[in-house]
């Protein structure tokens, strides 16, 4: 650091009545103007120390912005506890200079820290958004979604006082006093609740209902699938019959919560059995009590047993919440989870599927069966008069589902009428129409102020639109509330919410080609990278002036090959392509590399003193070009030292080839004039911004020889020209190539 920012420091009043939400301070607008009038090149980050003169305390932060009013500081609640600052304490100010952190051990202060999920992902989340510095003896306060857990730096390296950001950090944590379990969450913990279950487990098999305490989170066991390999994966936790937890009571409104510890990307299949009353069920993978509010899905039919199955594709967390919420008075019900397999699930709908329709198609051609007009079943010959007669006299047909019904059960058939924007198609008992209405058709409101029904609720808003549902993200990896919808497109294809956009926005460095790309990016460029090796190598003429090349196994592209058996752009040529090569070439002379020498010569001779003549030519070793190098003819001997000079480097045989001839097509030249005075610059390898330049120009003369001869062009000025040309050129590089490495 400069010395005259070291020896600056000012001192400013603390405006309590201020608060920065971040542990960094606000400095007015004057002390950035004073630091970049001592020093235009301002260190990153700035670190100052900060010493209340009323009692001497001193800590040390950065700085957020400067933005406060003149002779003012704002900072964080925490920053003022540990300055003790009252409103208007004078708080003298210096800027220091802080070596990286290499290792840090904090104290936890809170208890229950095992509940961290990732620890890891938490604590570099807090650094990068809330702190630039740690010192001994600082306090910090880390949030996880809804939960504050409290630290303590006790220890620092190299000094006192470090910078915690763009460095790797080595940190220990010293768990919480009587907080045996420290961060052993996937392994103490789940032994201790599978000895929980067990006891738990034994209890609910008596005759007695189970009645939780009030927000408890209950962990049942779960019936594995059995495995041909091994019995020793299934896994049986239960009690009573079929894997069932009996005997739970819940009364109206309230809620029992459950997880369950389940195998990633499975299904499984959770059975209610309803003995008294009546109950809703509410599920998420990310919301430990899930409610009508927050879930991703849920059951609240009538019926006395039920089963739903739950694919986990997408739960990272490796265990399910769902929630029981009493419908009726006094509720009791039976409880089951079970994993099941997904083949069996299909086979089982398709044999029934197939057997019904099977059995309808065998009585549909038989003769001997003739559908009844009534209950529109296929009846045997001999009884279909008797039978019809009866079902006339007896059952009734609706006639919006066409179902049949007895005349006793036809008044209670109940179809639901209600029009919320897709008229609902709910059929069921006259008795289901009031909970059916309340659970469907009114609208509930949700975190973010809007109020829709609930199958549109979870189906569509809390799963893709709720600014305020919680995700895990891809990146972080930690509970966050997704934000807004994203306004960049490329986004919205990702399938990112606000928050991971900008998560997804930090770099990281590309191990194969070192540059720096954004993490939600890095999938496509690693694409970029296998398809670039399946690219065959694009070979240039050695001639910097020309742009010929040729790829696809070494086929001519932009060049015309000779119907000799030369192989061009190789040794054979010295890396010149046929048009390049045919200056010195003769069908009456052995190219020999004395012969080839000597035209080398003459033509570098040639073009510094006479010129080519083009008015396009830009070669630097010419006279006539437009480059100022050689701005008039040489004399012959200047001429013929610079002519010898090129010549013997062109020729090295420890160097690549390299020359310098004119060109005599306007194409050739400006394609490679274009690709090293725009499109190089931008970071990609001469050869592909030139296959990109003739790609592109091919792609418009076909466009333009399928165009009608008579349809209208706009005429268009030769710089507006070469702007699209550039402009569909760095947009095909984009798609088919990679920045070469700096």
């Amino acid at each position: 650091m400069d010395n005259a920012l070291k020896s600056w420091s000012t001192t400013l009043l603390v405006n309590t009545n201020r608060e920065n939400t971040v542990d960094k301070v606000v400095l007015p607008n004057s002390v950035l103007e004073t630091l970049i009038s001592k020093n235009a090149t301002l260190p990153s980050p700035l670190t100052f120390v900060l010493v209340n003169k009323r009692n001497n305390v001193k800590i040390y932060s950065g700085v957020s912005e400067f933005t406060a009013e003149e002779n003012e500081i704002y900072m964080s609640n925490t920053m003022k506890n540990a300055l003790d600052a009252n409103h208007y304490d004078e708080i003298f100010i210096r800027m220091v200079e802080l070596p990286k952190c290499q290792e840090v051990k904090l104290k936890a202060m809170s208890a229950n820290i095992s509940k961290i999920s990732n620890i890891k992902a938490l604590l570099e989340s807090y650094f990068r958004k809330e702190q630039t510095l740690l010192y001994i003896g600082q306090e910090i306060n880390v949030v996880d979604w809804q939960e504050t857990y409290k630290f303590i730096v006790q220890e620092l390296k190299p000094e006192m006082a470090c910078i915690v950001i763009d460095t790797d950090v080595e940190v220990d944590i010293e768990p919480f006093e009587g907080d045996n379990q420290g961060f052993e969450l996937n392994n103490n913990n789940n032994n201790n609740n599978s000895n929980n279950n067990n006891n738990h487990t034994s209890s609910s098999s008596s005759s007695s209902a189970y009645k939780g305490n009030k927000g408890e989170i209950i962990e049942l066991p779960i019936t594995l699938k059995s495995k041909s390999n091994s019995t020793s994966n299934k896994i049986n936790y239960t009690s009573g019959y079929n894997g069932m937890i009996k005997n739970f009571t819940i009364d109206k409104e309230e809620y029992y919560y459950y997880k369950v510890k389940i195998p990633l990307h499975s299904y499984i299949s959770i059975q209610l059995i309803i003995r008294q009353g009546d109950v809703n069920l509410y599920y998420s993978f990310n919301i430990e009590k899930p409610d009508a509010h927050n879930c991703i899905g849920y059951n609240v039919d009538l019926t006395k047993q039920r089963k739903i199955v739950i694919s986990t594709e997408k739960n990272i967390d490796n265990f399910i919440y769902f929630s029981i919420q009493g419908y009726q008075d006094k509720n009791e019900f039976d409880i089951s989870v079970q994993e099941v397999d997904k083949d069996e699930l299909e086979i089982d709908n398709e044999e029934t599927t197939l057997n019904n329709e099977e059995e309808d198609d065998e009585k549909k051609n038989d003769p001997n069966y003739t559908l009844c007009d009534h209950c529109h079943q296929y009846i045997p010959n001999q009884s279909i008069t008797l039978h019809s007669a009866f079902c006339a006299r007896n059952n009734m047909i609706c006639e919006a589902c066409g179902k049949t019904f007895s005349r006793a059960e036809f008044p209670d058939h109940w179809h639901c009428d209600i029009d919320d924007n897709i008229k609902c198609q709910y059929v069921g008992h006259r008795s289901d129409k009031e909970k059916h209405q309340a659970m469907y058709h009114t609208p509930i409101l949700c975190d973010c102020g809007i109020t829709l029904p609930l199958p549109e609720m979870v189906e569509h808003h809390l799963s893709e639109k709720c600014p305020e549902r919680q995700i895990i993200c891809r990146y972080c990896k930690l509970k966050v509330k997704a934000g807004n919808v994203c306004t960049n497109l490329q986004d919205v294809l990702k399938g990112l919410c606000e928050h991971e956009a900008e998560c997804g926005s930090r770099t990281v460095v590309c191990q194969q080609c070192h540059a720096s790309v954004q993490m939600k990016n890095i999938q496509v460029h690693g694409q970029l990278h296998i398809m670039e090796k399946k690219k065959p190598p694009i070979i240039l003429c050695s001639n910097k002036n020309c742009s010929h090349y040729k790829d696809k196994k070494f086929k001519n592209v932009t060049a015309s090959a000779s119907s000799n058996s030369i192989n061009y752009l190789s040794r054979e040529t010295k890396g010149l392509c046929a048009t390049c090569y045919g200056l010195f070439w003769s069908p009456r002379h052995e190219m020999t590399d004395a012969y080839f020498s000597q035209g080398v010569l003459k033509q570098y001779h040639k073009q510094l003193t006479v010129g080519c003549g083009k008015e396009f030519c830009t070669n630097k070793y010419c006279c006539t070009s437009k480059d100022p190098t050689i701005s008039q003819p040489m004399n012959p001997t200047e001429s013929a030292l610079l002519s010898l000079e090129l010549t013997k480097k062109a020729l090295n045989p420890k160097i690549k080839p390299t020359f310098h001839f004119c060109v005599f097509e306007k194409r050739n030249a400006e394609q490679r004039q274009l690709a090293n005075e725009f499109l190089v610059p931008l970071g990609y390898s001469v050869e592909w911004c030139i296959k990109a330049l003739v790609t592109v120009q091919k792609q418009e003369l076909e466009k333009e020889g399928e165009e009608d001869d008579f349809s209208m062009t706009v005429e268009k000025t030769p710089e507006e020209e070469r702007t699209e040309l550039l402009t569909k050129s760095i947009d095909w590089l984009k798609i088919n190539s990679l920045p070469i490495d700096k």
